[in-house]
């Protein structure tokens, strides 16, 4: 597994533990319609790593793509082949989702004629926005899918409850304090703990993956996952202190679809810059004023323009970067 860090590190799952990881696939996918077996194409940075042979991709009905590169050319390839293929379900980053909506948005993309029961997004914060145009296009519902590799389906929408409905079936998913290790209450931001009910080659109790999350529990015992907001270092703050939900300090982003990729840098309290990929340099006025509203009058803001925002081997762009914690350590 690599994680949003990029640090890699190596762990193994007994025979059982892999077969819930599979089944837990298959309910959540169900859960949504899409049967077991239905023609799946997975996109990946990190599937030459993985190197699943074609016949067990055959045989699975899963079919692993990468995505180094993704110009209108690759875009339009790729559309080509879900439609030639009669692929039925796609799971893929949701940054390549905000690429492929640029690319529909731009009037680019084809007449869509495929058959899609639904999308997943993996990995990044999905955009409104993004989930949006997806779903006019394709024409079915977009998903946001919470897993990682060293435990499986976390978590998947299901429509009905408010995020992703947790799998308390195989995890016993805690929320703590992000101050100390006493548990946050229902519905607030806190780190996520996760202790897997079946890894006996590997057991994983009280594993912090990074993430910090909400959650909520419902009237008939379910649980769902209702904000996943990332690592804990890519966690904001305002110019005196308070930590902001980095969702908000992007969002205000998601309508101006020539801004193909952006990060926010924070160096310390006052101090900010913008990375962004975009030929169009007018938005720095509206950037400053939606941030100093945010995070605080008495802050600074510079902008770089890259043509190309460096991703972690994960395959993930970090959004936000925040430096405050390396600089205190």
């Amino acid at each position: 597994t690599s994680g949003s860090t990029g640090t890699p590190f190596k762990m193994v799952m007994d025979r059982y533990k892999h077969c819930r990881w599979i089944a837990a696939n298959k309910v959540f996918r169900a859960n949504v319609g899409v049967r077991s077996h239905e023609k799946t194409v997975f996109i990946s940075e990190t599937v030459a790593d993985k190197k699943i042979p074609i016949e067990r991709q055959e045989k699975d009905n899963v079919y692993y793509l990468d995505c180094k590169y993704f110009d209108d050319k690759a875009l339009r390839n790729l559309l080509d082949y879900l439609i030639k293929e009669e692929v039925k379900t796609l799971t893929t980053l949701a940054s390549l989702l905000d690429k492929l909506a640029s690319y529909i948005s731009d009037g680019k993309a084809p007449l869509w004629q495929g058959a899609f029961l639904a999308v997943f997004s993996v990995s990044e914060t999905l955009k409104e926005n993004t989930r949006k145009i997806i779903s006019q296009y394709f024409g079915c519902p977009v998903y946001v899918l919470y897993a990682n590799e060293e435990n499986g389906v976390l978590g998947v929408e299901d429509g009905n409850g408010p995020g992703c409905r947790a799998n308390t079936a195989d995890f016993y998913f805690e929320v703590l304090s992000m101050e100390n290790d006493t548990p946050a209450k229902d519905g607030e931001v806190g780190r996520l703990v996760i202790t897997d009910y079946f890894n006996k080659a590997f057991p994983m109790i009280r594993y912090e993956n990074g993430d910090l999350v909400s959650k909520k529990t419902m009237e008939d015992g379910s649980v769902y996952i209702t904000e996943i907001l990332g690592r804990k270092t890519d966690a904001l703050y305002t110019t005196d202190g308070r930590m902001v939900h980095y969702f908000n300090s992007i969002s205000f982003l998601e309508p101006y679809m020539d801004i193909k990729q952006f990060q926010l840098i924070q160096e310390d309290y006052h101090n900010f810059t913008w990375i962004l990929n975009t030929e169009n340099h007018g938005y720095e006025e509206m950037i400053v004023r939606e941030c100093k509203e945010l995070f605080g009058e008495d802050s600074n803001w510079e902008f770089q323009y890259v043509n190309e925002i460096p991703k972690l081997r994960s395959g993930k762009s970090r959004m936000t970067v925040c430096n405050i914690l390396e600089k205190l350590q």
